[in-house]
């Protein structure tokens, strides 16, 4: 049986759009008004109403029978023949029963999951320490390559997408800081959901594996450190006053004792004081300013948030900056040396560790009572509080972060804000100088047998 088959040629009337194909030249693109305005071949320009958005369309009938509409760009970014060489290959497609539209759907989500194949985990987090890490502290980001270096060295070829909760409880030691140190653990953690979502956000990933809370986590019960009596700080000055270097160096008195008076005079925190450095010092106005890098409430994450922080300079302070600078014989220090530097030659230029000051406690000083160096930021509040002094005077010298209604409304917590609060603190802390000069037991200790017989 024989089979006929009829082609039928369409011509078209001239002044139709189909009598020419590509037929806009620059020209007349140029002089397009608002509308729609073909091009032939399903090509069209669209022309906004006030004339100033131009772009190509493609229009054609899907496989099933809809009329639809591609952007193919604007005129401004896509040339006349690149939108033609475009139409002509999206047309091709429908001449396979193809929909162009869902075509160029399905090779964006394909090159987008190629993407995301190629992403691994030293990738995404070299991308969040060099984003979000490396504008903080030298400090913060000492600490934060702590937790993440361990995990680009066991998990760092790996695709980001394919690593999941259970892998990074079992492979980076996560799930061991949670049972064991659920302080640090939250930090780790906190690190490690960053870094995803940022991922997330360049990459497209799907699922951030350490977005969980986890169900085993103690909490966390902060316990004071062990502080020294005020009445026997006096009693401690002594002992701190007459140690001598008993090392192989011979130095005298050591510098780590000098360390540890200047924040038992100033009432100020350890890391602080070890940062100190002589351009920070004014000694004509008796003013030690700490800049926000420095402070524990002067930055968060690494990034400055605070204003510099100014402590008053005590008559016993002063006697420790004198002695301080007798280890300058030759010279005077720059303003760019520490106060307190480290003794030991592996760590010149650099401040002493706060190990020194343990040890310091522990091996030479030998207390009875066990003690801590941040609690002597207790024992001064002790004394001031029992002095009668005001909390906010308190809170104040031992810069502590007020509540954020607070802040709010104090000026002088601005950058280029004065404290009013300076002289009155100057007058506190020399009185507090004077106390733990004192060697005698105090007055409550004391009985008078005259009157008790």
């Amino acid at each position: 049986m024989a089979v006929k088959l009829y082609i039928t040629t369409y011509t078209a009337r001239k002044g139709t759009h189909m009598s020419k194909i590509w037929k806009l030249t620059e020209r007349e693109l140029a002089a397009l008004g608002p509308g729609l305005h073909s091009d032939g071949g399903g090509l069209y320009v669209k022309v906004s109403k006030n004339g100033k958005g131009r772009s190509w369309v493609l229009r054609y009938t899907d496989p099933k029978g809809r009329e639809r509409r591609m952007g193919l760009g604007s005129l401004k970014t896509v040339s006349a023949q690149e939108a033609r060489e475009k139409a002509h290959d999206w047309n091709k497609m429908r001449d396979v029963f193809k929909d162009p539209i869902e075509e160029r759907r399905a090779m964006k989500t394909q090159a987008a999951l190629e993407k995301v194949h190629n992403v691994t985990v030293k990738k995404i987090l070299d991308e969040y320490f060099k984003e979000i890490i490396e504008p903080c502290t030298l400090d913060y980001q000492e600490k934060t390559g702590r937790y993440l270096d361990p995990v680009v060295a066991k998990l760092g070829t790996m695709q980001a997408n394919m690593v999941t909760r259970e892998l990074l409880l079992q492979n980076t030691g996560l799930g061991e800081k949670w049972r064991t140190n659920p302080v640090t653990a939250r930090q780790f953690q906190g690190h490690l959901k960053a870094a995803w979502e940022l991922a997330i956000f360049n990459y497209g990933l799907k699922e951030n594996p350490a977005d969980f809370k986890y169900p085993r986590a103690r909490e966390y019960q902060s316990t004071p450190r062990a502080a020294l009596p005020y009445e026997d700080i006096g009693q401690f000055m002594v002992v701190l006053r007459n140690c001598q270097d008993k090392s192989f160096r011979a130095e005298g008195h050591p510098t780590v004792a000098s360390w540890l008076e200047w924040v038992i005079l100033s009432g100020s925190r350890i890391t602080e004081a070890s940062k100190t450095r002589w351009g920070n010092i004014d000694e004509g106005k008796g003013v030690w300013t700490i800049p926000p890098p420095d402070q524990k409430t002067g930055h968060r994450r690494g990034k400055v948030i605070g204003a510099p922080f100014q402590i008053p300079i005590s008559a016993p302070m002063k006697d420790v900056l004198e002695q301080m600078k007798r280890r300058y014989p030759d010279r005077t220090p720059d303003p760019d040396d520490l106060v307190f530097p480290s003794p030991r030659k592996n760590r010149q230029g650099k401040p002493l560790a706060r190990t020194a000051m343990s040890s310091l406690l522990r091996d030479r000083i030998q207390w009875p009572k066990k003690i801590d160096a941040h609690g002597f930021r207790s024992t001064f509040t002790m004394w001031a509080e029992e002095r009668s002094y005001s909390r906010e005077l308190i809170e104040r010298q031992v810069n502590h972060k007020p509540p954020k209604v607070q802040r709010a409304y104090r000026h002088y917590h601005r950058p280029d804000a004065k404290d009013p609060m300076l002289e009155q603190r100057r007058a506190m802390m020399e009185e507090w100088g004077k106390y733990c000069a004192r060697t005698e037991p105090p007055a409550h200790n004391v009985v008078d047998f005259t009157k008790t017989a």
